[in-house]
C-alpha cells in the first residue's frame, strides 16, 4: 500500500481508506480543539494518531512533526481554557515546552555540525540550485552560502541557548 518502511508490526498498518479515516478524525479533532470542545481529551487523540502516524511511516518523520505530536500529547495534561478561571500557565507546562523548544534548535544545530556538506554551504548552494527558491538562485553563490551556513549553525546554537535566559527569550522568539 502507502508504506515502504514501518516500525509496527504489518497488521498494525493501516489500509489506504483507514488511513483516509485517520487523517479526516485529525482534522476533525483539530476544529474541535479550535471551537473548544474537550480540549484536553482531543489534544490527547490527535497526539496520539500523531504519533501512530509516525510510527507506521517513518519516512514521513520531520522534527517539526514529531515535535506536533508531542505538543498535542503534552497539552491534554493542561486545563480546558474554557473552563480554567486562571490566566496563568503552570511552570511544569512552560518547562516542557522551552525543553523541547531547545533541543529541537540545538540538535538540529548538531546535526548540521557533523555533516560536512552542510558545513560547507553545500547544501544551501543546492538548494538555490535547484531552484527551490528561484529569486534566491541569482546571488546564492557557493561563496554565500559557504559563509551562510556556518552563520546559520551559529544561530540555532544560540537560539537553543537564549531561550533559557528570560532576558534573551523575547530576542529568541522574535
Amino acid at each position: 500500500d502507502r508504506f515502504h518502511y514501518t516500525l509496527l508490526p504489518s497488521f498494525l498498518i493501516p489500509s489506504s481508506s483507514l488511513l483516509s479515516g485517520l487523517e479526516g478524525a485529525r482534522i476533525l479533532l483539530a476544529v474541535m480543539i479550535l471551537i473548544g470542545w474537550a480540549v484536553p481529551t482531543c489534544f490527547g487523540i490527535l497526539g496520539m494518531l500523531w504519533m501512530y502516524g509516525l510510527l507506521a511511516s517513518p519516512l514521513q518523520y520531520h522534527n517539526n512533526s514529531y515535535l506536533l505530536g508531542l505538543l498535542c500529547l503534552w497539552m491534554s495534561f493542561c486545563d480546558n481554557p474554557r473552563k480554567s478561571l486562571s490566566k496563568t500557565v503552570p511552570a511544569w507546562q512552560s518547562l516542557i515546552l522551552l525543553i523541547q523548544a531547545s533541543a529541537i534548535y540545538l540538535f538540529s544545530a548538531i546535526a548540521k555540525l557533523s555533516d560536512p556538506q552542510w558545513r560547507s554551504g553545500q547544501v544551501l548552494f543546492a538548494y538555490g540550485q535547484d531552484h527551490v527558491f528561484p529569486f534566491l538562485s541569482s546571488w546564492l553563490t557557493m561563496r554565500a552560502t559557504s559563509f551562510i551556513a556556518p552563520s546559520v549553525i551559529v544561530g540555532e546554537l544560540l537560539l537553543g541557548i537564549a531561550l533559557w535566559n528570560s532576558s534573551w527569550r523575547r530576542w529568541a522568539i522574535l
